[in-house]
């Protein structure tokens, strides 16, 4: 594990990728001839030839950095300890890696603060970089009635520390609040 970081390689998202996907994901971009193409994750970098374009018409490219992966794993490298802090800090240094790559091949960098904006101009990021808000109107949903059983669900990367640590809460302080009986999901 740490040895493949050393070198650039993230054991959790590497396996991802690969060139018959590279070509899937080309031979998709070819046939549906997309006006824009938005990125989400910051390992997406492996696929960068097929965000260069190439193919005969434009698109513009979007990377959302709803997480700027690199800080976060940062911040868990300040709470671990050991073997553990030295990879998440290793993992945080190829991570800002990818962003830079992203934000350099981007037309636009999507944020979700003036904060994380702040941080990709940091990054030096040669894209324009606009806040877009990540949160939910709760009030739009205050009258909305539903009949029959209510239930949870929760997705996300367990591996992903602050997703544990939120199903944990869910589980352990949100579920009891609402009563048992309420059917949890968490996938």
């Amino acid at each position: 594990l740490g040895l493949g970081l050393l070198v650039g390689i993230d054991p959790n998202t590497n396996f991802l990728f690969s060139d018959k996907k590279l070509n899937e994901l080309e031979n998709t971009i070819r046939n549906f001839q997309p006006t824009h193409v938005l990125w989400c994750e910051s390992w997406l970098y492996l696929y960068h030839d097929a965000l260069r374009g190439g193919y005969g018409f434009w698109f513009r490219n979007i990377l959302d950095l709803h997480n700027i992966e690199s800080q976060l794993r940062g911040q868990v490298s300040m709470t671990e300890k050991g073997v553990r802090r030295i990879v998440e800090k290793l993992r945080g240094r190829i991570m800002r890696e990818e962003e830079g790559v992203l934000g350099d091949i981007s037309d636009e960098v999507w944020v979700c603060s003036e904060i994380e904006k702040s941080a990709c101009k940091s990054l030096g990021f040669l894209a324009p970089i606009t806040v877009v808000p990540n949160k939910v109107d709760f009030s739009f949903y205050q009258n909305v009635r539903r009949e029959g059983i209510r239930s949870f669900g929760m997705v996300g990367i367990w591996s992903y520390p602050p997703n544990a640590r939120a199903a944990e809460s869910l589980v352990s302080t949100v579920w009891p609040m609402v009563g048992k009986s309420v059917p949890i999901l968490v996938g």
